[in-house]
């Protein structure tokens, strides 16, 4: 069985997590997100187009590869407001680290996903 290098550390991939969450992408406002990860894949060589539906909202279209089978992924780059913030035990817009469990906006749904 081929095994596949990972092309990023840890550190790294932490950092893409930490980037995406402090991107404020409440309800409808997307497109920085869309940028950013676009940006990422454009470094490794992997061709993007964004569909824009206005100035804040759009999807990234990601391919790798051609022919058959075809598996599709799929994830929303949005997260729902958070709220008062006073009721936030960390800045919800920061990734944080207590007792080795992650927090932040998008921690676990969807940004998580999206840096995977």
């Amino acid at each position: 069985m081929d095994t596949v290098k990972n092309s990023f550390t840890d550190d790294e991939e932490l950092k893409i997590l930490q980037d995406l969450i402090a991107i404020h992408s409440v309800n409808d406002h997307e497109m920085e997100v869309a940028r950013y990860l676009q940006k990422l894949l454009k470094k490794h060589d992997i061709s993007t187009k964004i569909l824009r539906f206005s100035e804040t909202r759009g999807d990234l279209i990601a391919e790798i590869g051609s022919g058959k089978p075809v598996l599709g992924l799929s994830g929303h780059m949005d997260v729902v407001a958070a709220g008062d913030l006073s009721q936030w035990k960390t800045d919800p817009f920061i990734l944080t680290n207590i007792d080795g469990k992650l927090y932040g906006r998008g921690a676990t749904d969807m940004k998580a996903g999206l840096a995977a």
